[in-house]
């Protein structure tokens, strides 16, 4: 099972950025490549493999025949895109304990990437290793790295503020000249992991924002961050897998398990391992997402049977009234919908 998670929050801005520079048509067929929906991109941040959102770049490059999109798509990257995370990180008095605060709270963001940091010379070096591998499309999400590290620095720098140098990768050799005329920087190629250089006598830049300012930014954003934990064992990651296929209408385990790049059976066996299965799974998503779509949105019956994996809507009736033992309309009559 893919142990790279990343939140759909971190995946939105890519997808953004790609309707800013194509038609809306380039979108859905990354989307579709990737398995994925605008519906689940826009709706609920949820964790999934991060290898998706290579798969929405690789798709989405090979379809306009742009193989710098990664960085095309992110030049005009806003950090505050990140919400909750963002306001923790730009509440730091000083760039040094903003990024700090970035590392602290990966984990609530992603699983499995790492921020990188090493001294050289006079400057401070700052990367992001996806832990990726080779795997399709990692390159593409390598090349859109240096802008959104580069926009943390910005916020306490000045929006003209770029970067000594950047840093990519071996398999970047041969696109530096390209690269440095996106990037407006030299780029240095055979590095460990994307990075941005940021000089030593910058690192300890002053938060431009008032007192007050940064102290409501970190309290909202511990508070927001403190009710999203990145799913850490099987049953989260399959929960959070379903979600997403939920809102396109998919309920199968084979789904899911290919959405996590496992087996079904495998898949199954790790589940077993937790005292749990994907049924009893799949029955509290949907009841509590039932739930939701009864009682908060107006919804037609056929369109919640939809969203929660229901081919036929008279099932979805048979199965909801031996749920909750009141039928779909009835129970949206009696929550006031």
């Amino acid at each position: 099972m893919d142990t790279v998670l990343h939140s759909t929050l971190a995946f939105r801005p890519a997808l953004q950025g790609l309707d800013q520079i194509a038609s809306p048509r380039v979108s859905e067929h990354a989307l579709k490549e990737a398995g994925l929906s605008r519906a689940v991109m826009e709706g609920p941040p949820v964790f999934l493999p991060y290898r998706l959102q290579a798969r929405f770049m690789q798709a989405a490059s090979l379809k306009i025949s742009e193989k710098h999109i990664g960085a095309y798509i992110t030049q005009d990257f806003h950090y505050a895109s990140f919400g909750a995370y963002a306001d923790y990180v730009l509440g730091a008095p000083k760039l040094d304990v903003a990024l700090a605060r970035a590392e602290k709270i990966l984990p609530f963001l992603q699983r499995g990437s790492v921020l990188l940091t090493r001294v050289a010379g006079d400057h401070f070096v700052l990367g992001f290793d996806t832990m990726l591998g080779g795997a399709a499309g990692a390159n593409l999400i390598d090349q859109d790295l240096p802008f959104v590290l580069q926009s943390v620095v910005r916020e306490f720098c000045g929006r003209r503020w770029r970067p000594s140098w950047v840093e990519m990768p071996e398999v970047h050799r041969g696109t530096e000249t390209a690269l440095q005329y996106i990037y407006n920087a030299e780029v240095r190629v055979g590095g460990s992991a994307a990075s941005i250089a940021i000089p030593l006598s910058e690192i300890e830049t002053p938060n431009p924002r008032t007192t007050d300012e940064r102290l409501a930014m970190t309290l909202a954003g511990i508070r927001d961050v403190r009710s999203r934990q990145t799913p850490s064992t099987t049953k989260e990651v399959v929960g959070n897998a379903l979600r997403a296929q939920l809102a396109m209408g998919h309920a199968d385990i084979e789904t899911v398990a290919a959405t996590l790049g496992v087996s079904v059976r495998k898949l199954q066996r790790q589940l077993t391992a937790e005292n749990t299965s994907f049924k009893e799974i799949r029955v509290a998503e949907q009841t509590d997402r039932a739930r939701s779509l009864l009682s908060g949105t107006d919804l037609s019956v056929a369109e919640v049977a939809f969203n929660l994996g229901f081919s036929e809507v008279n099932s979805f009736r048979r199965t909801f009234a031996s749920w909750f033992g009141i039928s779909p309309s009835k129970f949206r009559k009696l929550s006031g919908t």
